[in-house]
């Protein structure tokens, strides 16, 4: 077996940057380290308030906070890249051929976001296209009415789970679900527009229903992009899209009722000038 050793040795030394080594004294370490001997749960009450919490703490023990919930991945880099040290080294790459590479918070953050968002999409289009059938079959053994409110109840869930928890496992089952909900509607729409108003006036009709496709895709990114400038996080979207799918819940249990059958036997009405 050949061995193998370290033919290259370089005595480097990597100093700070000169504006870091300024800022890296605590000059009030001695009224902090006051604060702290006075009153303890003060002192961690003040520092910890500088963290952003999903949910606050009910009290402070000595070394936990119960029933509090926060981010690590939040804190120690997306709060960073939202805000303004976003262009603030995080890493700095340095290769034994002189290749050296400098990592934002910002290009860190979209690094991992493009990477994570390139494999998902694949995943999501799975159930995108398993919702048409799946939700076809269903408008066609319980009624357009009933799955339509299955689907607006599943988008409210996705939406109350992706709000209250935060994470990349509630962004994958949530964004699962809405997809495969999106993907049914393509199959629950037709569906209810032959079954509401028949084949005769179908391609008028479905024309007018396929409408809101087209409303919402204005409108929806326009919405994301507004909560997204005034919060700086996109969470604020969901709860209205909550808020929405409940609203749509109640449009289809009160208005979406089963269309009254003619009998065969009887004459179906015809406007003058149809003969």
């Amino acid at each position: 077996m050949t061995e193998m050793f370290a033919v290259k040795r370089e005595e480097k030394r990597y100093l700070p940057d000169p504006r870091c080594k300024a800022a890296a004294w605590t000059p009030d370490y001695t009224r902090s380290y006051q604060e702290f001997m006075r009153n303890l749960e003060a002192f961690w009450d003040r520092i910890v308030r500088e963290l952003p919490w999903f949910e606050p703490w009910g009290q402070m023990k000595e070394w936990n906070y119960p029933y509090a919930k926060l981010n690590i991945a939040h804190n120690c880099l997306d709060r960073h890249a939202a805000g303004d040290q976003k262009d603030k080294p995080v890493t700095v790459w340095h290769s034994e051929g002189g290749e050296e590479r400098r990592l934002t918070y910002d290009g860190l953050y979209r690094g991992v976001d493009a990477g994570l968002a390139t494999l998902l999409v694949g995943f999501f289009a799975i159930f995108n296209g398993a919702g048409r059938p799946a939700f076809g079959g269903l408008a066609d053994r319980i009624s357009p009415q009933k799955t339509a409110m299955l689907t607006f109840g599943l988008i409210a869930a996705a939406s109350v789970l992706i709000w209250l928890a935060p994470g990349v496992p509630a962004y994958i089952v949530s964004f699962a679900v809405l997809w495969g909900c999106l993907g049914g509607w393509l199959a629950i729409a037709p569906a209810a527009t032959a079954s509401y108003f028949g084949t005769c006036d179908y391609p008028r009709c479905y024309g007018v229903v396929f409408l809101a496709y087209g409303a919402g895709a204005i409108a929806g990114p326009q919405l994301a992009g507004f909560v997204r400038t005034a919060t700086g996080t996109y969470l604020g979207v969901f709860p209205l899209v909550a808020v929405l799918a409940a609203a749509g819940f109640a449009v289809a249990w009160l208005l979406m009722r089963p269309p009254i059958a003619v009998p065969a036997s009887a004459p179906v009405p015809v406007a003058a000038g149809e003969e």
